[in-house]
């Protein structure tokens, strides 16, 4: 073994190695379950796994250092998850996943803004 490090209680079911060596992982998680600081979120931070309240991450390690590079939360006001993740030669990640929020946040070009019924 030549990396081992604790993210807490995350399922990351995505795992991708950039072009530079590092790990991107593609996870969800209670938002209050994950010992990092990540952007914020439209959940309360009060909310439990047996709640049913997830937000997806896209989380980047450097493998040599075992340093935190960015942990960034995405999700809105129900279950959210990234659960495939791919990583371009520049370094940027494009991560798949699913939800349950109708107020997930979208760009305006995105393929399908708003949640289905």
């Amino acid at each position: 073994m030549t990396f081992s490090t604790y993210l807490g209680v995350a399922d990351c079911d995505g795992i991708a190695l950039g072009s530079n060596g590092d790990l991107y992982l593609a996870c969800h998680s209670p938002s209050n379950h994950l010992p990092i600081e990540a952007k914020s979120s439209k959940q309360p931070a009060s909310e439990s796994d047996s709640d049913g309240f997830f937000d997806a991450y896209v989380i980047r390690l450097n493998p040599e250092t075992g340093k935190l590079i960015y942990a960034t939360r995405v999700g809105g006001s129900d279950y959210d998850e990234a659960a495939k993740v791919k990583v371009d030669r520049n370094g940027f990640a494009y991560v798949v996943g699913m939800t349950k929020s109708r107020d997930f946040p979208t760009t305006a070009d995105a393929v399908q803004p708003k949640l289905l019924s």
